[in-house]
């Protein structure tokens, strides 16, 4: 059903469901459930099928709303003034928690350049599945391995800053970023609403700060399909929290 809806919105959809074996179909209840957990290895497979083919990759959740194109942004080197110089670029997750030490690394957002280096970094995460289920974090093993790859093998890894790229932790937590963006002091790259229990609270939070742009009710978008008057040019705002 997903890719039909994302063929249906003119983007360009692999329907892999067969390789990928029994996926669940609802979504998460809250972080680290069982669906949770079975998803974010699913996470893992479908980029590693991309790097091995020698592509570089861009990943994202489906809760990311671009204000421009995040590659772009990387390879014009405003995130490092390299122009693209790392093997990866990651988003700050904001966690400076022990467990995602030391780079804090959001796994919602990234960047990989093509390269053996890369190639190992994820296929490496694949074989870590036991770490993904048993922590129920995709996030804390990917930690876990760029930490061994950046030492042993030589990784060259970016975290671009939370203020180019906020999330959850600045949405929930830094009521001074949220104050100066929503007044039009600063300009954000893309905005990933993580650090949030579950989709029906993320919609909310998305249509509260006018960054949700689906003209149908999500859970209809994935049963019936796009159709006319899926995608708005203008954001749908609910105010949900006042």
């Amino acid at each position: 059903a997903t890719a039909r809806v994302v063929n249906d919105l003119g983007l360009t959809a692999f329907d892999a469901s067969a390789a990928f074996g029994d996926v669940p179909e609802k979504e998460a209840r809250g972080y680290g459930d069982a669906v949770f957990s079975a998803m974010m290895y699913i996470k893992v497979v479908s980029v590693h099928l991309v790097t091995q083919l020698g592509y570089n990759v861009l990943f994202q959740d489906v809760d990311v709303v671009w204000f421009e194109d995040p590659v772009k942004w990387i390879m014009s080197g405003s995130a490092d003034g390299d122009a693209g110089g790392f093997d990866a670029y990651f988003t700050d997750d904001g966690a400076r928690s022990a467990r995602y030490a030391p780079w804090s690394a959001n796994s919602g957002l990234y960047y990989l350049r093509a390269g053996p280096r890369t190639q190992y970094l994820i296929t490496s995460l694949l074989y870590a599945g036991d770490n993904i289920l048993s922590s129920h974090s995709h996030q804390q093993a990917l930690t876990s391995v760029l930490a061994e790859h950046s030492s042993l093998y030589g990784l060259s890894i970016k975290i671009v800053s939370r203020e180019d790229f906020p999330g959850g932790k600045s949405y929930h937590h830094d009521k001074p970023y949220m104050k100066k963006w929503m007044e039009g002091e600063l300009e954000p790259r893309a905005f990933h609403m993580c650090w949030t229990l579950n989709k029906d609270d993320k919609i909310l939070y998305l249509q509260q700060l006018g960054l949700w742009f689906l003209g149908v009710d999500a859970k209809d978008l994935v049963r019936d399909g796009a159709g006319e008057g899926t995608c708005l040019s203008e954001a749908t705002v609910e105010c949900w929290y006042r």
